[in-house]
């Protein structure tokens, strides 16, 4: 990262518009702010937000939860507060029939993928998650056009995909974000 664009203690603030302007670009118009801070891959985030996501899935009952596992999909910390969070809402508030999904790599896409990625030291230890195609509950292929919009979205959060697109290029970049996979975790009664 470009120290100096992006000053390290900027870069909860960048990172906030970047997510404003990549949200725009989706068109979500309903998004709700934890207020938490920006933290480093070795922090994990306050635990004030874990009672500001019950409330939030209290509220919009959801039949479907998408988040990291445990391992954070990367080992961040913060990732890792947010999958808690969002697992321990699930089981206490969600809805019968709700559903909750972990994001998860191929092991086509982790044998790939991850060694290119070693220089951004962006995968802690164990990371990311593999499950095999005939374990995963979703294989999502993007259709042309919302890949199109999503490679838009993402390249709003220049801050953190600028050195990404560099190496690897729109074409490669675009060949690893054209399909979701998740595994089930857990289904409510």
């Amino acid at each position: 990262m470009d120290e100096e664009r992006w000053p390290p203690e900027k870069m909860g603030e960048v990172r906030e518009q970047e997510l404003v302007r990549s949200l725009e670009t989706l068109g979500v118009s309903e998004h709700y702010w934890l207020d938490l801070p920006d933290v480093d891959m070795d922090s994990p985030l306050p635990e004030v937000g874990a009672t500001r996501v019950m409330r939030l899935m209290e509220r919009i009952a959801p039949d479907t939860v998408l988040t990291f596992g445990p391992d954070g999909m990367t080992g961040h910390e913060g990732h890792k507060s947010a999958s808690r969070w969002a697992t321990e809402a699930f089981h206490e508030v969600a809805t019968p029939g709700a559903r909750l999904y972990y994001a998860t790599y191929t092991p086509e896409l982790a044998e790939e993928w991850v060694p290119k990625l070693e220089p951004f030291n962006i995968f802690r230890s164990g990371t990311p998650p593999v499950a095999p195609r005939d374990e995963l509950a979703i294989c999502y292929t993007l259709p042309s056009e919302i890949l199109e919009l999503k490679m838009k979205a993402i390249r709003q959060h220049e801050s953190q995909i600028e050195a990404l697109l560099h190496v690897f290029g729109e074409d490669g970049f675009s060949r690893v974000m054209a399909e979701e996979y998740y595994v089930l975790a857990a289904e409510r009664a």
